[in-house]
């Protein structure tokens, strides 16, 4: 489960790809990857930012900025990106979020930056009562509390702070120069 999203805006022939395996992640506070995306930019989904497509089957799409020509561009298997924060969600259909191909943005829209990639962020509680069966119901809750506090604060601290991109997602983003044909942004 990736553990933390803000939002960033994404321009107009920003070039980025689908990220393969991703579909293991759990969603976010039970949100569902759209969901997360809507919440998180106060957007409500309807087109593709892959095709343009206006179409009722909008996902939100783990995706990788960049061609994966230039040296620093993230790669696109799971693994490799796992703890890691190159990862973004975008609104992109079903069809799009199922190809290998580099895709240019269609207009400029905001997508959500997970830091964590992966990284589970739920605390194991049944695992923990398992482990201390010595205690009792009272000091059990008790317990958990002060140690889902602690996880939470531990994930805040290696991941939340993390809000700078990466230098060559950064790039990417301040060179994506719309074309001449260029679309107002769509404004949801």
């Amino acid at each position: 489960m990736s553990v933390y999203g803000y939002s960033c805006d994404m321009r107009e022939g920003t070039r980025f790809r689908n990220v393969n395996d991703s579909t293991d992640d759990p969603v976010i506070d039970g949100m569902g990857w759209i969901q997360l995306w809507e919440n998180r930019t106060g957007l409500k989904r309807r087109d593709c930012c892959a095709c343009g497509e206006n179409t009722k089957t909008i996902v939100g799409g783990h995706v990788v900025l960049g061609s994966g020509n230039c040296d620093g561009d993230a790669p696109t298997d799971s693994e490799s990106l796992f703890g890691g924060k190159r990862v973004f969600i975008v609104p992109i259909c079903t069809a799009c979020n199922g190809k290998s191909e580099v895709f240019r943005a269609k207009f400029s829209t905001r997508i959500v930056h997970l830091a964590g990639y992966g990284v589970d962020s739920r605390f194991n509680e049944g695992k923990y009562a398992s482990e201390h069966f010595e205690l009792d119901n009272t000091q059990l809750r008790v317990e958990i509390a002060q140690k889902r506090n602690a996880y939470a604060h531990y994930l805040w601290t290696k991941y939340g702070r993390q809000r700078v991109l990466n230098g060559r997602d950064q790039q990417i983003l301040d060179m994506a120069v719309p074309s001449l044909r260029s679309r107002p942004s769509k404004g949801y």
